[in-house]
């Protein structure tokens, strides 16, 4: 599975931009060898070296230091007594406060000066042949659908898609079996319609500049502002917008140090087989209870894959969030203009959406963002925007 985050150190939940290398330095005292800033600007800290704690390129957090920080900003702002959980059923915008009901099993009404959308991504993307009711075909994005208990069992296992998701599902898999090939079986075949894309980030780094960065850059002679984001600032067009973000998004690709260094070894071993094409049919369940799936190559031939198991990374949907209900109901009551495009909102260069006291972060604010939106940087971006009129 997952052990490194794909982006670096500086990409992480707290505010400031050192907290979690400062974190990791104050509770395991090792780091990997660089100086790290204390609280003094001319005070350096120097740590220890531990490979365990970040990967050695981009300064990438384990997986599991990551969460332990998330764990502490939570209880350094005590975010967990501030959390409800319920369904929002109304937003209600006025000049001088905002009124969100909440319904559930603890109903409730609360006031507010601001409120910030933060809805997440649109429903998993299901193949066509995959139907919505059909728990047949558990996707990795709905993490209340995955068997654990056949996904273990399984002997053989196909997942769909050619994404960091995929690939570490895969890659999970067979760690967790620590069986050897029998018989020529492949024990999960990755079924992609492209071949093994290598990019470290799903987006430029140019995306991910937020405003200490550009700040940063502009100190010691760069560019400032990168190029890719001032063209995006200066698009009238939210058509022409999409088109950038459905360009500059890179989905279904997977950083070198996952391919090279785990994915290859699983091929060149035969536990995982790659195969590319489109699946056009699956019969269900064969003879002895497999499923096969009926597979249409790049050279224009057929092919059945017959497995135990079959598991879905194909991403998110690309509609907005939640535009079935919340979004769409705030849309309406209060005349709040979304791109005929894509349904998004469109917003100002504060995130504000055509109301002072509403603001949108995540896939919500990329057409005004750009196509880092939905990820941490993004979010730290989003963060920069709204809070720099509050500050």
């Amino acid at each position: 599975g997952m052990k490194y985050m794909r982006s670096s150190a500086t990409f992480h939940l707290d505010v400031e931009k050192e907290a979690l290398t400062q974190f990791a330095a104050n509770q395991h005292g090792t780091q990997n060898q660089r100086n790290v800033r204390g609280k003094s600007k001319k005070k350096k800290l120097k740590v220890k070296s531990n490979s365990d704690l970040f990967a050695s390129d981009y300064d990438r957090p384990s997986l599991e230091l990551f969460n332990q920080h998330c764990d502490h900003v939570i209880k350094k702002y005590h975010l967990d007594q501030r959390h409800i959980t319920g369904t929002v059923e109304s937003v209600d915008l006025a000049d001088d406060m905002v009124t969100v009901t909440v319904g559930g099993t603890d109903p409730q009404t609360l006031q507010s000066k601001h409120v910030v959308l933060a809805l997440g991504s649109d429903h998993p993307s299901l193949p066509s042949w995959a139907h919505k009711d059909d728990n047949s075909f558990p996707h990795l994005l709905d993490t209340e659908s995955i068997p654990h208990d056949d996904v273990a069992s399984a002997t053989t296992v196909a997942i769909v898609g050619g994404g960091i998701s995929a690939v570490h599902k895969a890659l999970d898999i067979v760690n967790s079996k620590k069986a050897s090939t029998l018989n020529d079986q492949t024990m999960v075949h990755l079924i992609s319609r492209h071949d093994i894309y290598e990019q470290q980030f799903d987006t430029h780094q140019e995306w991910m500049m937020d405003q200490d960065a550009v700040q940063r850059s502009l100190k010691t002679g760069g560019i400032g502002l990168p190029q890719r984001q001032l063209d995006f600032r200066q698009l009238e067009s939210y058509s022409e917008r999409r088109k950038v973000i459905q360009q500059e998004r890179r989905a279904g690709t997977v950083p070198a140090s996952l391919s090279r260094k785990g994915l290859q070894d699983a091929i060149l071993s035969q536990r995982v087989k790659w195969h590319v094409g489109d699946i056009t049919n699956k019969v269900m369940p064969t003879q002895d209870q497999k499923t096969c799936l009926q597979l249409a190559t790049k050279g224009g031939n057929m092919k059945n894959i017959v497995v135990d198991q079959v598991l879905l990374a194909t991403g998110f949907g690309t509609k907005p969030p939640c535009s079935e209900t919340i979004l769409s109901a705030l849309a309406d009551s209060a005349n709040l203009p979304l791109s005929p495009h894509c349904g998004y909102p469109i917003v100002d260069s504060k995130l504000r959406w055509s109301h002072p006291r509403l603001f949108v972060t995540g896939a919500l604010a990329e057409l005004e963002l750009g196509p880092s939106a939905r990820n941490l940087a993004g979010a730290r971006m989003a963060a920069e925007r709204i809070l720099g009129d509050h500050q």
